[in-house]
């Protein structure tokens, strides 16, 4: 009993290892492309934008303060304006204005809800980004970790085969083997070194793609501190418990808080506030504006009278409009309709994409279970199909089995090796697609295995 508590504590003490090494090199790219990818940057640039544009609606309520000051030179006989030589004059103006717009209608208003809700589409996302790069770095991390695995199992079974080839070549050389025995399993020997050749071009292409996603170059710097060699032996491990367990919560929750939908509902406010704007026209329009303004004339030599009734002049005034269109062969009534109907098309398409996400949920789902008992399947048959090449490599040794039957078991292994390490791979983009469609996922990567 108490071997056994040993051996579970052992085993998921590594299972928490090896994902924790995941989990650490992750945020630590993450790290780097929060820093370096232009998309990032992108998103927090709209968001600065966004909130400016909000503050200068907000500045329509507010009153404005202008200070003009005119200085005028000219050349005349005015005894009045005359301050110089030959006629020479200037005239010094200095105006102060307050001014305010009372009410407008409502349109300032209305323009201002618009650029808020601007401002959440913003904030949103710039969250759906971080989802989408932390998604985006992940794939690129374990698609890379994958090509690295698969390089390692294709080079051993080359290894293997150059070893057996050897004693294939010697048997040969004494007679002991045919020469379509040679030649065949040199043709086997030859198309293990083109895919050996062909997978390390994989991880070429693969840690571009990953330095792309970063925004960094291929030679970074940064990178040689990452032990991906050793990050791709853990690939493999996948808790299947709290994978089952994120899937039931996605299924349960996802449509309550799915960003799409959030999208969805701003648009909507946009669109009906847009229309509530247009439909303003099929009604008089009444403006109040007030000002009130100070003018100082010479101020260059009366500064320290600035303010005062006797040297300077004060005048206010409000004005009233109402304005309103009697006639304009329907036209404004025609854009309020197309303003509605255009909400209505949205309203639909919006219905549609619903019923599309839904639908798309429930295919994720059962993909995820598919994929589950698939890796199932594949850790099973890698070990029957290890067992099996250890069998007829040991039987080929003693000369119990043929050459041909000791190849095609070491391909099987190899190819169970791979088939694990893929479903591996299918199931950790599975399983990162579900957190970011919840706004999950980069909180989960800060986070380490519990």
């Amino acid at each position: 009993m108490k071997k056994t508590f040993f051996f579970m504590t052992l085993c998921l003490s590594f299972f928490n290892h090896a994902t924790t090494l995941d989990k650490q090199q992750l945020r630590q790219l993450l790290k780097i492309a929060k820093e370096k990818s232009p998309l990032y940057r992108d998103a927090e640039l709209k968001i600065r934008e966004a909130t400016l544009q909000k503050e200068i609606s907000f500045g329509n309520f507010l009153p404005k303060i202008n200070l003009t000051a005119q200085n005028t030179y000219g050349d005349g006989t005015n005894s009045d304006t005359r301050n110089g030589r030959d006629g020479q004059f200037w005239n010094h103006n200095l105006t102060a204005s307050l001014e305010e717009n009372f009410f407008d209608g409502g349109s300032h208003y209305y323009q201002h809800k618009i650029k808020e809700y601007y401002r959440q589409e913003s904030l949103l996302d710039a969250t759906l980004t971080l989802e989408d790069l932390s998604y985006r770095v992940a794939e690129e991390y374990y698609g890379y970790l994958l090509s690295i695995k698969g390089y390692e199992i294709k080079a051993q079974k080359h290894k293997t085969l150059l070893d057996q080839f050897d004693t294939i070549r010697a048997a040969y050389l004494q007679g002991l083997k045919t020469s379509d025995d040679y030649m065949r399993f040199e043709a086997k020997v030859m198309r293990s070194k083109i895919d050996v050749a062909s997978s390390l071009k994989q991880i070429k292409k693969n840690k571009m793609d990953l330095c792309l996603t970063l925004g960094v170059g291929p030679n970074n710097e940064n990178l040689k501190e990452f032990h991906f060699e050793k990050a791709a032996n853990n690939l493999s491990q996948i808790n299947l418990p709290q994978l089952i367990e994120q899937k039931e919560k996605f299924l349960k929750d996802v449509l309550n808080n799915h960003p799409l939908l959030e999208k969805q509902k701003i648009a909507e406010n946009i669109a009906h506030i847009s229309t509530t704007i247009t439909s303003l026209d099929l009604f008089p329009r009444l403006s109040i504006q007030s000002s009130l303004n100070y003018q100082l004339p010479n101020y260059p030599s009366k500064m320290g009278d600035f303010g005062s009734k006797k040297e300077g002049n004060y005048d206010w005034q409000t004005m009233f409009t109402v304005s309103f269109n009697i006639f304009d062969f329907g036209e404004r009534r025609k854009k309020v309709e197309i303003a509605h109907i255009q909400e209505l098309k949205q309203n639909a398409l919006h219905h549609k994409e619903k019923l599309e996400l839904e639908n798309n949920i429930k295919k994720t789902t059962l993909d995820i279970e598919e994929q589950i008992e698939e890796f199932k399947i594949s850790k099973k048959l890698l070990m029957l199909e290890e067992k099996n090449y250890k069998q007829i490599e040991k039987s080929y040794r003693n000369s119990k089995a043929a050459y041909l039957d000791m190849i095609e078991a070491l391909q099987n292994y190899a190819s169970a090796q791979e088939g694990v390490f893929q479903i591996s791979y299918e199931l950790k983009k599975s399983q990162f697609n579900m957190l970011k469609n919840q706004r999950k996922l980069y909180d989960y990567l800060q986070q380490d295995e519990k």
